[in-house]
């Protein structure tokens, strides 16, 4: 009789754990998900403010994830149960089992600082055009360009900015005028985006499907007249005019990427003074430009001398805290787009430096 009942607890222990092992690997999953893919997003957030300030960005990645699980089992008040005089309450069974089962998990993380003439070489060398038609594939034609490119033929994407001594701004709202017409054009099927080759090099071919739209992309790039196939290439003379729908784009490298997008941070005036940061610059025109508004559907950085109750993101530094607010979907988008390139262009950079392993409480 008491093996069986040795037998009968221990099958109520193994059930209730193996149950409560099953019932958390997936809660257990989402939340480590959850939680890194925060303070990776985070951490760009972070770069950016960084790199406003006029100080260099700082990676650390996630090497590996382990976890030490601890199961505790146990009997709920069984010296009153197990002992209990059956005559004690009519009805009550001779005995009754109530197992309980605890399951806890203490998760560590090891992270290791991202460093190295690779990973330098990674962060400042131009994103190629392989990579860019990837990413205007899957996130959309304006939102890459404005992101990722300083010119198109003589249209500049505010290229200049990351000069520190410039004081005047480019015409960048013609680039942005191109960028959002081509995106309407491909999205109406009047112009086929697809990778090419010149001269055995990667370039990106504009096939324009009709007259209309052939006028309307040679207008905004300042053509002498309109052409069915337009290829843009890094390996071209800049003003070559003997092929003019041969057409030079310089891509932007991962830090001019944050330089560019570090000018969407609000600022004070006690900062821009203290810090020596730009956020005017003379126009085309003689007039006073924000450079807030080149990020502008881009990203939209928040500051507060408070911590936020609702932001998507949130970082605290300088003893101000920056943040993106939940119904910022602009901002959201440039975020994804940031981790893809990051991914695309330093992902697979492994570093050899000493780990900093961190226990998660």
């Amino acid at each position: 009789m008491r093996k069986f009942y040795g037998m009968l607890l221990c099958g109520f222990l193994l059930n209730g754990c193996s149950t409560a092992f099953l019932a958390k690997i997936d809660k257990t999953r989402s939340d480590y998900n959850e939680s890194l893919a925060s303070s990776e997003d985070s951490q760009f957030l972070m770069n950016i403010v960084r790199v406003h300030y006029g100080f260099s960005p700082y990676f650390v990645g996630v090497d590996s994830i382990t976890s030490q699980s601890t199961v505790k089992a146990g009997f709920d008040n069984v010296e009153n149960r197990v002992f209990q005089s059956p005559n004690a309450v009519s009805g009550t069974p001779f005995w009754s089992l109530s197992p309980g089962v605890s399951y806890t998990i203490s998760p560590v993380v090891t992270y290791s600082p991202v460093q190295g003439s690779k990973f330098v070489s990674a962060l400042l060398s131009p994103i190629d055009l392989k990579k860019l038609f990837l990413l205007e594939r899957s996130l959309g034609v304006s939102t890459v360009l404005r992101l990722t490119v300083d010119q198109i033929g003589v249209l500049d994407n505010a290229s200049n900015i990351r000069n520190t001594k410039t004081n005047k701004l480019p015409d960048y709202q013609e680039f942005n005028t191109f960028a959002n017409t081509l995106e309407e054009l491909d999205d109406n099927d009047d112009v086929n985006i697809e990778m090419a080759n010149y001269e055995d090099n990667p370039a990106i071919l504009l096939y324009i499907n009709n007259d209309m739209a052939a006028a309307k992309v040679a207008t905004l790039l300042h053509l002498h007249q309109p052409y069915k196939k337009i290829i843009l290439t890094m390996f071209v003379l800049k003003h070559d005019s003997e092929k003019e729908n041969i057409i030079h784009i310089q891509t932007r490298s991962y830090f001019n990427i944050l330089q560019f997008l570090s000018k969407g941070v609000e600022t004070s005036g006690s900062d821009n003074q203290k810090y020596g940061i730009k956020n005017r610059l003379i126009n085309q025109n003689g007039g006073v430009a924000n450079l807030k508004d080149i990020t502008h559907s881009l990203i939209d950085i928040k500051v507060s001398d408070n911590e936020p109750d609702e932001a998507l993101l949130k970082i605290n530094y300088q003893s101000k805290w920056y943040y993106i607010t939940n119904n910022d979907n602009y901002s959201k988008s440039t975020i994804v787009l940031l981790r893809l390139i990051y991914s695309l262009l330093i992902g697979e950079y492994q570093p050899n430096l000493p780990l900093l392993t961190i226990p998660v409480k």
